[in-house]
Formats: C-alpha cells, sequence, structure tokens
C-alpha cells in the first residue's frame, strides 16, 4: 500500500509540475506576442488574458503538488486533499467528456433496438469515361478545347 500511495504522490507531483511549467508558457507567449506587436492595446489584452489564463492553471496545479508532498510525508488531510483534485482538478474534463461520449452511444444503441451502425455495401468502383467516338480516344484524355479567340491568344496546336 505505503507504494501504490508513493507513486500516486509522485504522479500528482509531476502533474503539478507540468501545469505550473503550462502556466508559464502560457504567459511567455501570449504577453511575448502582446510585447511584440507594438501595438499598446494588443499589450493590454494579451496581458490580461496572460495572467487570467496563468494564473487559473496555478490555482489548479497547486492543490495536486501539496496534496503530493502532504501523501508522501504521510499526513492524514492528503488523501481527502487528492479525492478532491481528482474530482474536480483538470483531469475530470476528459473523464466527463468520455462519460458522455459513452452516454451517446447506449441511447444510440437503444434506439436502433440494441444493433450498432450496420454496414452497408461497399461503394461501387468508379465508371470509366465513355470512349469518345470522334478521336477514339477517352473524353478524358482528349486535349483541351481550342480558344474561341477572346482571351487574345492563338489556338495551340495544329489547326
Amino acid at each position: 500500500m505505503k507504494n501504490h500511495l508513493t507513486a500516486v504522490a509522485v504522479l500528482q507531483i509531476g502533474l503539478g509540475a507540468l501545469g505550473l511549467l503550462g502556466a508559464g508558457f502560457l504567459w511567455l507567449v501570449l504577453s511575448g506576442a502582446g510585447f511584440f506587436s507594438g501595438d499598446l492595446r494588443a499589450l493590454a489584452i494579451n496581458s490580461t488574458l496572460a495572467l487570467l489564463g496563468s494564473s487559473f492553471l496555478v490555482l489548479v496545479s497547486l492543490p495536486g503538488i501539496v496534496g503530493g508532498l502532504g501523501l508522501l510525508h504521510g499526513r492524514p488531510w492528503a488523501r481527502a486533499l487528492l479525492l478532491v483534485v481528482a474530482v474536480f482538478g483538470p483531469g475530470p474534463v476528459h473523464v466527463l467528456g468520455a462519460a458522455e461520449r459513452g452516454r451517446e452511444a447506449g441511447v444510440r444503441r437503444h434506439l436502433t433496438g440494441g444493433a450498432g451502425p450496420q454496414p452497408g455495401p461497399p461503394p461501387a468502383p468508379p465508371s470509366a469515361p465513355a470512349p469518345d467516338a470522334r478521336a477514339g480516344r477517352s473524353a478524358m484524355s482528349r486535349a483541351p478545347a481550342r480558344s474561341s479567340g477572346r482571351t487574345g491568344r492563338p489556338p495551340r496546336g495544329p489547326a
């Protein structure tokens, strides 16, 4: 059991550190884009977005780091904190999306009487173009039509 708790603690600390790195990268990219644009309005907007986005990532990442450190040191509150982080942290976004897709598939199965999507017959191969009776060649391999003179260029090829 101790090995499992250590593994969970190390994973939470690692994921929290990645979140902090992501926050720093987000702030650097958005603020830098505003700075290099040379426009004061763009600088203000990008700096505000950078501050809000990186603050959100820091607030989401810090509880995981604190809980992971507490779990490594055997604190009794760490398990409860990591349970809350697991439910409300950034991971549930993916879990809820997967659950929604699963629910939709279940509804689809119920509406179709338990049968999944039925594969249809394979598509027919494209038919060959009809041969051109005038030239003895297919219509697709024929030379392009001659110019009517509207473009000002002489027609190509022999007359």
